[in-house]
């Protein structure tokens, strides 16, 4: 340890030292036949031995560019720009130098481009693209570890990716997604020594496209490009991995790749809680998640399961510690294929198919607090649950390009789950005065099968006169949920004693089906003015049956309470009218819609509920190009949100007998307003950014749970409307990323606000809840040669929660998070990886305190011929401490919950991959 300590101060010497001997080269670039300054092209220094790139900048509107600090050493400097022949010039200077004016020829239309030459990095207005050879990965390196070495992109240890300061949403493969475009799968499967371009881009929103009309709807996505596009390459992995006494995991991917076509196999198994998808897509398999429409952009008509969450008592909540890679032990068995492929020059065809089974076994411990008016109650509780699932999980696009002025596009979406989970809980709930009130013991045992259909119908048309679009787009869902299940329980209650034994069946069919239609057209009145028509029209449709039976002596008698059978539907049509007013510098759109909803239910032995509402919803948006570097977003909307399904069904539902849930058909849908601003900075010269993110927003007719909690601590929520003392949100985000170039390396600090006022129904009585989170984070990464890379990361929150009515049982918090990664390639053929996450959660006004250090280490070795093998050692919580501890606050309730969680392990695996070009082989279609 003392060795590895001695040579890291050495390292910081020498580099010190470096510093201390650097120098300025500044320069001009002009057009050689009218010597004309040249505006954004891209200046880059490389290494004259191997070409890596070692910094890059771009030519400002006067032609000029700088580069500070440099190391004095040889430099071969590359400048390009379409439609000029790449400059090249070999500098090797002792001072700082101020360059001649550079001049770049024109290139000839005729004039033979030279095949090999790849210029390491080019700039255009929207995207940034790097050439992945200027970048030294090793010989079994992914995507993921090529990604790291580029400058500007962030890679965290869940994988998740940034690009100058953002979060990236898809990565796509040769322009198209692969699984859905989810960042991991491309990178953690896919080779870096597969891969020719990366290319960072500022994706535009669909109607952006279709308009011209840049609506500062951007999202962050890379596109990586696959080396000789004009083959068949196939590249493959296998791993597989073992660790004492019963731990494995097994992975394999196999991809085909032309220039036109993709085909991907990936599979995986293991008993160490990894799913191998995102957090989402797990969510789908295991039947957790799709309660509603599964993202449509519908609005929210949700199915929901049998209980409610503690978000629907005020929503909002704080929550802190965690549970490791994963919750439980959970063994994950899952397969996926990916498919893209061009049928015709004109149609192309992209599919996937993922199939899952897991299996969670959870033991955990949760103890709350519930504040009341005046006092508070508190409940301590143990589950022990087992779940398998069997998730499917389909999607297939095809895309027509009609012609330049026409595009028609069909989504489909299939998934199917079925999901057994048994359940042993055990809870017993005592007053302020450590009062014993009531004990339950219960045991669930529920079968869930889910279908869920989507289909999305999109087609587009531009005419002559510019500006002028129109688009169609019709999505029609269809959500089927069956659900059979058992109840055992046994609840106790104290002064007066008594025993309430419980034994009952139910049977519940959910369908909700959803059609939406959105027409839209443009006329450009002129160049800066443009009118955009709208008709929107939705259709949402929900049939619920449910049936409970009482067992007595064996014998199953309908209970009549809780058993019920009820539909609804909820419609409306929406047509609206904006102008769109483009500047060079700004763009400003302002419009109105106006709405009118129907809402009407019918539950079987009650009247008919029928309902109508009219309402206004203005919109505004403004998008200003403060500088070429600089842009403001500012943006305003409103939206009516319809109540869900179990909101509106006036039935008690028992699951937990001590907590009931009732519906209320007489709920009218909630009126939002939302404001966003975003601030971005992105200089991609210096890979310097900041980005700044604001939101409000105010709830009319807010849909919130009125609690009525009696002597025995029995719990009876009920969904009502509240129009007084509404809620409100804000929310802030502050990022900024800059380059250190003096010192080889970047940081990142960071602010971050929140603040919610909800609204609590306890007993008759109206209070405000106010909770606020304020964070600062600071995260610094250092690059040495490509040897060595060392970060850390820092973060300091502060949470509090003010009640209204009962001002003692405020709550603060403060949470302390610390990080360290150092990656050492060793002697060439040695790769040391650790990192070590070490948190603190500690209650200021409890006795809640949390203290979690985490310590991964692993070594790899390659082995085989041309290093296609590797051997690696990875060590998994070595200081045994992931003790799955959390503490959350929802609304008036406080939880702290202590959950099993997989202890140390260390595992050996052995890896080979392989990279080879096949011959064509005939299309699959």
């Amino acid at each position: 340890m003392k060795k590895w300590g001695l040579c890291l101060l050495l390292a910081c010497l020498c580099g010190h030292t470096a510093y201390a001997q650097r120098i300025n080269i500044k320069g001009i670039v002009a057009d050689s036949s009218n010597k004309q300054l040249v505006e954004l092209a891209t200046v880059a220094l490389l290494k004259p031995t191997d070409s890596t790139l070692v910094q890059f900048t771009s030519t400002n509107e006067k032609g000029a560019f700088e580069f500070r600090k440099m190391d004095i050493t040889p430099y071969l400097l590359k400048i390009n720009l379409v439609g000029y022949n790449t400059y090249h010039k070999i500098l090797d200077l002792k001072a700082d130098t101020v360059l001649d004016t550079l001049y770049l020829s024109n290139m000839l239309l005729k004039e033979v481009t030279l095949k090999g030459e790849k210029d390491p990095v080019r700039i255009a207005k929207d995207t940034i693209e790097f050439n992945a050879g200027s970048f030294k990965t090793r010989t079994n390196a992914t995507v993921e570890d090529l990604l790291k070495k580029i400058p500007g992109i962030q890679v965290d240890a869940k994988g998740n990716v940034k690009a100058q300061g953002e979060k990236v949403s898809k990565v796509f493969v040769n322009g198209k997604e692969f699984f859905g475009g989810t960042p991991q799968t491309a990178t953690q499967n896919l080779p870096a020594d597969a891969i020719d371009k990366v290319q960072v881009v500022d994706q535009k929103s669909d109607q952006a496209n279709l308009s011209g009309v840049d609506d500062g709807q951007n999202t962050k996505i890379i596109n990586i490009e696959t080396k000789d596009q004009n083959k068949r390459m196939n590249f493959s992995k296998i791993m597989g991995g073992y660790a004492l006494p019963d731990r494995y995991e097994a992975k394999a991917n196999f991809n085909t790749f032309n220039k036109v076509n993709q085909f991907s196999i990936i599979g995986m198994s293991n008993n160490i809680n990894e799913t191998g998808f995102s957090f989402d897509d797990y969510q789908d398999f295991s039947n957790r998640g799709g309660q509603g429409m599964d993202g449509m952009d519908f609005e929210p008509m949700f199915m929901g399961g049998d209980e409610m969450s503690y978000e629907d008592y005020g929503g909002g909540g704080f929550n802190f510690g965690g549970w490791g890679s994963q919750f439980g032990f959970l063994r994950t068995n899952s397969v996926g294929i990916n498919l893209n492929q061009s049928l015709t020059k004109k149609i192309e065809l992209n599919g996937s198919y993922f199939l899952n089974h897991s299996n969670n076994v959870i033991e955990k411990v949760q103890n709350s607090q519930t504040y009341l008016n005046n006092n508070y109650f508190a409940t301590n509780e143990t589950n022990n649950q087992n779940e398998i699932g069997l998730g499917q999980k389909a999607n297939l696009s095809l895309v027509y390009k009609i012609d330049s002025m026409r595009m028609f596009r069909v989504q489909t979406y299939l998934d199917y789950n079925n999901n057994d989970n048994s359940a042993l809980n055990k809870n017993s709930a005592l007053t302020d005065n450590q009062i014993l009130t009531n004990d339950n013991q219960r045991q669930n045992a529920n079968r869930t099968n889910r279908l869920n259909y989507r289909a999305n119908i999109f087609y587009s048309q531009k005419f002559k006169k510019k500006g002028r679009t129109t688009s169609i787009n019709i999505i029609a869902t269809n959500n089927l949920q069956r659900q059979r299940g058992n109840l055992q329980a046994r609840n106790r209650f104290f002064s007066p004693d008594s025993t309430a034994l419980l034994a009952q069946d139910n049977n519940q069919n959910t369908l909700a089906q959803a059609f939406k239609t959105r027409a839209t057209y443009s006329e450009p009145f002129s160049k800066k003015l443009t009118m955009n028509l709208n008709y929107l029209f939705q259709l949402n449709m929900n049939d619920s049956k449910r049936e409970v039976f009482d067992i007595e002596n064996e014998q199953r008698k309908p209970n009549a309470l809780l058993s019920n059978e009820f539909d609804n539907t909820f419609d409306f049509h929406n047509g609206g009218l904006s102008l769109g007013w483009k500047e060079e510098k700004y763009s400003l759109t302002l419009g109105v819609a106006s709405q009118l909803s129907h809402l009407k239910g019918n539950t079987v032995g009650l009247p008919t509920l029928e309902k109508r509402f009219e309402n206004l919803l203005p919109n505004a948006s403004f998008n200003y190009k403060i500088t070429p570097k600089t842009r403001l977003w500012v943006q305003y909307n409103t939206r009516i949100t319809a109540p869900s399904l179990n909101q509106l069904q006036p039935v008690p539902n028992n699951t937990n007998p001590l907590r009931i849930n009732t519906g209320n058909p007489d709920l009218k849908p909630a009126y939002n307003h939302q404001f966003n601003a975003n601030l971005n900075y992105n200089n991609p010269d210096k890979f310097s950014n900041f980005f700044g993110y604001f939101s409000g927003g105010y709830t009319t007719n807010n849909i919130v749970q009125e609690q009525t909690i009696d002597s025995k601590l029995v719990e009876t929520s009920r969904p009502v409307n509240v129009n007084t003392r509404g809620t409100l949100r804000f929310y802030s985000n502050l990022v900024y990323y800059m380059n250190l170039k003096k010192l080889k390396s970047n940081a990142e600090f960071g602010l971050f606000s929140n603040y919610n006022q909800n609204i609590n129904l306890i007993n008759g009585i109206t209070s405000l809840i106010h909770q606020q989170t304020w964070e600062a984070s600071l995260g610094y990464n250092w690059n040495w040669e490509n040897v060595l890379n060392f970060g850390l990361r820092a973060s300091l929150e502060r949470q509090q929660t003010r009640y209204e009515v009962n001002e003692a049982q405020n709550q603060r918090f403060l949470n302390q998070s610390y990080e360290a990664n150092l990656d050492i390639e060793a002697l060439k053929f040695m790769e040391i990886q650790s990192n070590l996450d070490f948190q603190i959660n500690r209650g200021i006004t409890n006795d809640f305190f949390q203290s979690l250090p985490l310590l991964n280490v692993a070594i790899a070795v390659p082995c085989l011929r041309g290093d296609r093998g590797e051997v690696k050692l990875r060590g998994v919580n070595l200081l045994n401490q992931n003790t799955g501890i959390s503490q959350n606050i929802f609304g008036n309730t406080i939880q702290q919950e202590f959950i099993n969680s997989l202890g140390r392990y260390v595992m050996l695996s052995f890896t080979y991959s392989f990279l080879d070009k096949a011959p064509k082989m005939p299309d699959m279609f």
